[in-house]
């Protein structure tokens, strides 16, 4: 069976794009279509037998905002003329995000459509974020979906009362298929392994923290935390630069920073850590729900948990019973610097325990099981 993918990003932005494509080419022909030509990957597609459809909107604002809305319209238009060459009476056509639903809107009512929602949006119609926008009718679009998708079990209930759907949407959790479960792995980058090494040579260990440093990812409580523990543990930070992280960075020194480093290879890095961190607050982002932080379905679980890396998150509906009932972690009060600090000795004491726990929860989920039965479900 042919399955065509739309991504708009560039797969260095969506690890999971990455596992669902190496679990789809495993007994399909693949056809990845984006807005990015995902150079940086070709090794990857052509190792697993993924062919590349794309088209890049070249026409920046500087030639005025007529010119860039007509080629981004045109260039959307000429990349569905192409997807339909590839249609043929059994091709599954799967969206993996509520932007690719939006690059092709209302043309998807009239294929085979398996519909996936990394995000909880609450509104049944959105409009993109930028002026060029329109708008897109989601509910609808998740209405004539042959299999509606979302990572976590409270927003699949969510989905359906929001949406008014027949069914309710299919839990794929955000697990990683392409994960070395090797501690301390090979690190490739020179600049980036000294760093490591200067830690883990000097006797501390790591408390890491991937992802993206902002407002709603509030560590400041935290790092006061840890600084009864400066003798044993470091906190690196993995993460993009922004104003936000700057003045962190500035106004606490002891803090390591590594610059964000495309998927897989991040792993390398997530490899080293001692305890893995997550934070989440609920706030509200563009067109996502207010509850979509409470109701997260994050992929550092399991990266974390793939290595048997025991973790420490504040508290909300979704990873408060994951901790609790699966041990994999402990939940902490980060404006109470005496929780975390009591949590980490905690962890320190039963580390055996908990990476145990860890590495069991993540061999529970088998992705292409999960994928297949999604499979079967689009083609009844």
């Amino acid at each position: 069976m042919d399955i065509i993918v739309i991504q708009p990003e560039g797969l260095h932005q969506f690890p999971l794009t990455i596992s669902l494509l190496i679990s789809l080419s495993k007994n399909h022909k693949v056809i990845l279509v984006s807005k990015s030509d995902n150079r940086a990957y070709n090794d990857f597609l052509k190792e697993h037998n993924i062919e590349l459809i794309y088209n890049i909107d070249k026409i920046r604002l500087r030639f005025g905002i007529l010119p860039a809305l007509i080629e981004r319209k045109w260039n959307n238009l000429k990349l569905w003329n192409t997807v339909c060459k590839r249609l043929k009476r059994d091709t599954l056509v799967w969206s993996t995000s509520e932007k690719s639903v939006h690059l092709f809107g209302s043309k998807l009512l009239n294929v085979n459509h398996i519909m996936q929602l990394m995000e909880l949006i609450e509104s049944t119609t959105v409009k993109e974020s930028d002026f060029f926008g329109g708008t897109t009718n989601l509910a609808k679009i998740a209405k004539h979906a042959k299999v509606t998708v979302v990572p976590e079990y409270n927003r699949s209930h969510l989905m359906k009362l929001w949406w008014n759907l027949d069914k309710t949407p299919f839990i794929l959790p955000n697990k990683l298929t392409l994960h070395p479960r090797l501690r301390n792995c090979e690190i490739s980058q020179k600049d980036i392994k000294d760093k490591i090494l200067k830690i883990v040579d000097s006797g501390k260990r790591i408390i890491l923290y991937q992802g993206v440093v902002h407002e709603q990812r509030n560590l400041l409580p935290f790092i006061k935390a840890i600084e009864k523990l400066n003798e044993k543990y470091v906190l690196v930070l993995m993460t993009d630069l922004n104003s936000f992280t700057e003045k962190l960075l500035f106004d606490n020194p002891e803090i390591i920073h590594i610059p964000w480093i495309k998927a897989p290879q991040h792993l390398q890095i997530t490899s080293w850590a001692s305890i893995g961190l997550l934070s989440y607050e609920a706030k509200k982002m563009g067109n996502l729900s207010i509850l979509n932080a409470l109701y997260c379905a994050p992929n550092k679980i399991y990266e974390y948990s793939g290595f048997g890396i025991p973790m420490l998150s504040n508290d909300c509906p979704s990873l408060g019973p994951i901790f609790k009932q699966k041990e994999i972690g402990e939940i902490i009060d980060f404006e109470n610097t005496e929780s975390i600090f009591e949590a980490i000795l905690k962890i320190e004491k039963y580390l055996d325990n908990y990476t145990e726990k860890c590495n069991s929860y993540f061999d529970e989920v088998d992705m292409d099981i999960e994928i297949n039965k999604i499979i079967s479900l689009a083609v009844k």
